[in-house]
């Protein structure tokens, strides 16, 4: 059972972190494609925005808003200032939203301040659709494109889920590698069919000494031949085959030297 659930689970997981990397980067390109200063709204829709002050106090008059086409859709009310969180500089913060009754087209919103440099304007291009679906249709995301959903939110979501996935796979696969144990048994997780070299994952107390011969044998139980011991390095076993056909990744290998090596030879003579 917990080698059951460790395999779907890991499964599972691969999948889920496969498109938890997918929904990052459709988010990521679909940022560096938008770029900060285009907006997008919908009518009766509002959203914050803020940017440095060209000034060292400004006042809200000082504020200048130019909207172009002149009389859109949409208004701007300056909330104030404040001091930015990283370097400590002045900051303005505002909200422009679209009127309940705007009809769809592209704006252009300058902020620029009285007295200041007209290099330190700061210009915002706004589009305005008609409803959710234009909307989704002109997102620079593919996946809010066809299935209308925030990539970040899947990436979110899924690198989530993986996760718990990727623990509970680590919890069965613990489970059944101490299953074995109990039974005097450890899973080969690495095979060199040229060299005919294996390794499994074996504590220092219960690995035989070098020379030692074990029997291997298959998932199903089925006897496949015998391997020595070469050595033990950092929880590691490494063996060679001595007899019999190279084994698979999952194969089983009794830690017990000599023990079922007769019946093993016996099974693969008949």
């Amino acid at each position: 059972m917990a080698r059951r659930w460790q395999r779907g689970c890991g499964a599972v997981g691969s999948i889920l972190l496969a498109v938890a990397l997918l929904g990052l980067v459709d988010g990521l390109i679909a940022q560096m494609r938008q770029g900060p200063d285009e907006l997008a709204l919908l009518p009766g829709q509002s959203l914050a925005i803020s940017g440095p002050t060209a000034l060292k106090n400004p006042l809200n008059g000082d504020v200048r808003a130019v909207f172009t086409p002149a009389d859109p859709p949409l208004t701007f009310d300056l909330e104030g200032f404040f001091t930015g969180y990283w370097f400590g500089s002045g900051m303005w913060r505002g909200k422009i939203a679209a009127l309940p009754d705007a009809a769809g087209g592209e704006y252009e919103l300058r902020i620029s301040f009285r007295g200041a440099s007209a290099r330190s304007a700061q210009t915002w291009k706004i589009s305005v659709y008609e409803n959710a679906e234009a909307m989704r249709q002109a997102s620079k995301s593919l996946l809010m494109r066809l299935a209308g959903v925030n990539p970040f939110a899947v990436a979110v979501i899924g690198g989530g889920l993986g996760i718990f996935s990727g623990i509970v796979t680590y919890i069965c696969g613990r489970r059944f590698a101490r299953a074995l144990a109990n039974l005097g048994f450890a899973e080969i997780y690495r095979v060199d069919p040229a060299g005919g070299a294996l390794w499994c994952l074996a504590p220092k107390g219960r690995s035989p000494a070098a020379g030692a011969m074990l029997a291997v044998f298959a998932p199903d139980g089925a006897g496949i031949g015998t391997a020595r011991v070469v050595g033990w390095h950092k929880g590691r076993l490494r063996l060679a085959m001595a007899a019999g056909s190279i084994p698979g990744e999952g194969a089983l290998l009794c830690l017990v030297p000599e023990k079922y090596i007769s019946e093993n030879n016996s099974s693969r003579e008949a």
